[in-house]
């Protein structure tokens, strides 16, 4: 059972206002008119999870932030509050909600929110002991299913003052669209017309009804399938001959029930042939191994070019230094050195600045020398070096030419055993609907 304790109003100025009520017993509001008592209900209706509040505007709309009710359960109290809506809007998302045994009042309205109108009305429902239920619209109507929860309890305990004097009708909000349905739908439940077992009991309905319509729709495919007796069985042989289960030669006497029974029993004892697709493995390895070589056959292509670029730069560099040799031997310098230092070795005039020793020209000259002999002598190490690379190559080029050869013969061969399966299949297929049709299983 669930009664109000208290509704409070939060004003934008930090102002609270308290309205208590007495538990288990008849409480009268009395006032002025138009001091607020109306706004009571739709406060409480608001604050219960209402989709809008319906509260009027004035005052109270102006001049309030957050609604709240304190409500005493059996054995807890549950404070709930509700944000007021903006000015242009009729409801907002903001809801607070606060579990314990002996919980008060807030005195201020600093509330963070911490759940949603669904969210408050699942906690409130399960409160109130309102079990999983369910009503189902009978066939061929199409509108949802509908659980009854507090907002529906909400419809047998309050009535506004237009809905008293109503000769129309009786329950709150039955006069809005779609409520009269929603109370036909959830009184039983609350009147204990529906237990809970009921629940079960039609789940299991609902089952048996998707399966009769299961069965039904396969009944359905049977019958067309075995529809057309001598012609349907005619069919069926020339099917079976078209993909290969029956000769060409054989024919049956359609005139006579054994001998086409006799036929169609032959196409049933068929049997499909193996035709997995082989090599998959080694084509994994096959394509990683040629992935591999063009790697390698790439990174010797690179070593060749720069060798031969090195190569042709050496050459370039030899030639050079032989060109400046001759030179110098047009002048005697690779000859016996016999000139003074402190004089021109041309002229005889003597020099300012003397010139270097014999001894350190006579070893540059050499140094000279043994350049042109040392790069002569690697030349012919270069050239092998490069002949092995271009060697190394053209193994590898034979190595790729082979995996690709290999490769080709795997995807050859499944696509063999891919044809063959395709016509396993149609073979399949038809043997499938001869079966079918006579209930006979090979």
């Amino acid at each position: 059972m669930m009664q109000i304790r208290e509704l409070v109003l939060y004003g934008l100025n930090g102002q609270v206002r308290h309205l208590p009520f007495q538990l288990g017993k008849v409480n009268i509001i009395s006032g002025k008119s138009k001091s607020g008592k109306s706004a009571v209900g739709d406060i409480i209706d608001y604050c219960l999870g209402g989709s809008s509040c319906d509260i009027a505007d004035g005052v109270i709309r102006e001049n309030v932030s957050w609604y709240g009710l304190l409500l005493q359960f059996d054995s807890e109290r549950v404070f709930v509050a509700r944000q007021n809506p903006p000015p242009g809007q009729q409801s907002t998302g903001f809801c607070y909600i606060e579990i314990g045994e002996k919980i008060e009042v807030p005195e201020k309205c600093d509330f963070v929110s911490n759940t949603n109108v669904a969210g408050l009305e699942e906690a409130l429902t399960k409160r109130l002991d309102i079990s999983e239920n369910l009503n189902i619209p009978p066939d061929g109507q199409s509108r949802d299913p509908l659980a009854a929860n507090i907002r529906h309890a909400l419809y047998y305990c309050f009535q506004n003052q237009d809905e008293i004097a109503a000769k129309t009708f009786l329950f709150h909000k039955q006069s809005e669209d779609f409520i009269t349905q929603a109370i036909k739908d959830t009184l039983p439940y609350f009147l204990g017309i529906v237990n809970e077992e009921s629940l079960a009991l039609e789940n299991e309905r609902s089952i048996l009804k998707r399966k009769l319509a299961i069965e039904k729709r396969r009944l359905e495919e049977i019958r067309m399938l075995q529809g057309g007796g001598l012609q349907r069985a005619i069919s069926l042989i020339s099917e079976a001959k078209y993909v290969g289960l029956l000769y060409d030669n054989i024919e049956a006497d359609y005139d006579s029930y054994e001998s086409v029974y006799k036929v169609l029993k032959s196409v049933n004892e068929w049997t499909p042939v193996n035709a997995e697709t082989v090599g998959m493995d080694r084509l994994s390895f096959l394509q990683s191994e040629l992935k591999k070589s063009e790697d390698e056959l790439e990174q010797l292509n690179q070593d060749i070019s720069n060798a031969k670029t090195f190569a042709g730069e050496t050459s370039g560099y030899a030639n050079e230094v032989e060109h400046q040799k001759i030179r110098l031997s047009s002048i005697g310098l690779f000859e016996k050195l016999d000139f003074r230092p402190d004089h021109c070795p041309l002229c005889a005039n003597k020099l300012e600045m003397p010139l270097p020793n014999i001894d350190m020209i006579r070893t540059a000259i050499k140094n000279l020398d043994d350049n042109i002999q040392n790069v002569t002598r690697e030349k012919p190490k270069l050239r092998k070096y490069i002949d092995s690379l271009e060697s190394e190559r053209e193994k590898i080029r034979q190595d790729i030419i082979q995996v690709k050869s290999e490769i080709d013969g795997i995807y050859t061969q499944n696509q063999d055993a891919i044809a063959l399966k395709d016509l396993n299949s149609r073979r399949a297929k038809v043997v499938g609907r001869v079966e079918l049709v006579y209930g006979w299983k090979a």
